[in-house]
């Protein structure tokens, strides 16, 4: 799974110090930063439109199994039950 601890600096120190080093005179430097800031959030969405990609991906498989689960009866049931949580106590201890 994708993940990422990233932290992106709040918006008004970041509009305050573009706004700073255009009002010195440096445009250039200024619009580099926010030119990096841009890149940096783009990458920051599409790390997150990848991981709720994957997160649906796997709900559609959990959803899958519940409803075919729902449709067992009787002893074919609680085997599949039984079976299900031995899985589970395995891949988790």
């Amino acid at each position: 799974m994708i993940s990422s601890s990233y932290h992106l600096p709040s918006v008004i120190s970041l509009t305050s110090l573009i706004h700073v080093n255009v009002c010195r005179g440096n445009m250039k430097k200024g619009y580099t930063e926010l030119y990096n800031m841009n890149r940096d959030l783009i990458n920051g969405y599409k790390i997150r439109c990848g991981n709720h990609q994957e997160l649906l991906a796997a709900l559609k498989q959990v959803n899958l199994i519940v409803q075919r689960a729902g449709r067992l009866r009787g002893t074919v049931y609680s085997q599949f039950s039984s079976l299900s949580l031995k899985l589970l106590y395995q891949q988790n201890s």
